[in-house]
Formats: structure tokens, sequence, C-alpha cells
């Protein structure tokens, strides 16, 4: 008697995780950070930001596509490495970084993450059904790691002033 209810039980969750998997599968997935930053002005906050984009990220590609001061908004599209782990080989990809300042603290977005080719004309597409896959997971959590540390950065060049003197990130050069 144990053994039919055993495999019915069995095979109803090997179902239902099929189907609930597959809707996990289909969102697009946004790393977000918020950082606190006390006694920083807003336009303080946003020429800093957009300063170190442009000394931070050594790619033609790390262009602010987007700059409204009065909002507070940046949006770029960026370029760098993951290595998620147990693997061997890195994944250059690309992905749109989305800053909104305002008061006393930035929220900083990962968007449209993406695998980036060798070929310097190839036009990456904004969205790459990879990262939409199951298979993603350990990428996800790489590119998690990294973009926190990018985060980092950022605030740590907000509140300081200059640049960490060991960044953990490491963009691409000239894509």
């Amino acid at each position: 008697m144990k053994n039919p209810l055993i495999m019915l039980l069995s095979s109803a969750c090997i179902q239902f995780s099929g189907c609930m998997s597959q809707q996990s599968a289909t969102k697009e997935t946004t790393h977000e950070f918020i950082e606190e930053l006390p006694n920083h002005p807003k336009t303080e906050v946003f020429d800093k930001v957009v300063k170190w984009i442009g000394a931070s990220f050594k790619s033609s590609k790390a262009v602010s596509e987007y700059q409204d001061r009065e909002v507070g908004s940046i949006v770029s599209y960026v370029n760098t490495e993951i290595k998620p782990a147990g693997t061997w080989v890195s994944m250059p990809i690309g992905f749109t970084m989305n800053v909104d300042v305002r008061n006393d603290k930035i929220r900083v977005r990962f968007t449209e993450l993406r695998r980036l080719y060798g070929s310097k004309k190839f036009q990456e597409p904004l969205n790459d059904e990879f990262f939409k896959t199951r298979t993603a997971l350990a990428y996800h959590q790489a590119a998690h790691q990294k973009f926190s540390a990018i985060v980092q950065s950022l605030t740590y060049f907000i509140e300081q002033g200059k640049v960490a003197a060991a960044d953990i990130y490491t963009p691409l050069s000239n894509r």
C-alpha cells in the first residue's frame, strides 16, 4: 500500500515542479541594490555616478545612454565578465545599468543580461533567452556577486571621492 502512494505522490511532485520551473524561467531577473547615502546632496551624487561610470568601465559601450539630472536617472549599457563557481571559463556579458538618485539614497538595477560574443561588429540582442533558463541560475549568482562589487565600488566613490585601491570587479577592455 505504501509503494503506490509514494509513487503517486512522487509523480505529482515532479509534474507540478515542471510547471513551476517554466513559469520562473520566463521571468526576467533584475538584480537590484539600494544604498543609503546620508549627507550627500542629490546633484553631487548624480555627478559622481556619471563620473564613476566613465572612469570605471573602460569600454566604448559604457556610455550613458540616458541621463536626466532633474529626475536623477542614468541608464548605461555596460559589459564585464563573470565566472560561475565550479566553472573553468569566464563569460563576457553585457547588461543595462540603471541608477536612480534620490535624496540620501541610490537604487542601482542591473537588467537585460546578455552574452557577448567575440566579434566587435556583432550587435548583441538586448533580450538573451539564455538568462531566462534554469541553466543560467549559476550565471545569475555569479552576476549578482559581480554587481554587488560594482555597487560597493560606486558607493565608495560617492562617499570617498576616489576609486577603491583594489576594485574587485573587472570590466572588459575596449569591446
